[in-house]
């Protein structure tokens, strides 16, 4: 349930971060990236004993992560539609089919 809980907080969270005049969608991408890489960091020096501050990690990593990536293609994702934005309109769908399927 906690779980649930941290996905749907990060799916209403990414609409607001997308529509940010001051973050939008290259920058939501690049701290959440980048959030998730320092977190991910930190886990081997938390150690087993600490069951708290493991949950915490993985529950901060595991919200990032909903914000950040495509999750269940649901269409309001920053990662997702910012790919989209990258290509030129005559090459962008067959470039967005190669990268969803090279990063799956």
């Amino acid at each position: 349930m906690g779980v649930s809980v941290i996905e749907a907080t990060g799916f209403f969270l990414a609409s607001k971060i997308m529509d940010h005049p001051k973050l939008g969608r290259k920058k939501g991408a690049y701290y959440g990236l980048g959030i998730t890489f320092i977190f991910s960091c930190l886990i081997p020096f938390i150690g087993k004993t600490n069951a708290w501050g493991l949950f915490v990690a993985f529950a901060v990593i595991k919200f990032v992560i909903s914000v950040t990536f495509m999750v269940f293609q649901y269409p309001m994702k920053i990662l997702y539609p910012y790919t989209a934005e990258i290509y030129e309109t005559m090459i962008r769908g067959k470039a967005l089919g190669i990268c969803s399927m090279s990063g799956r």
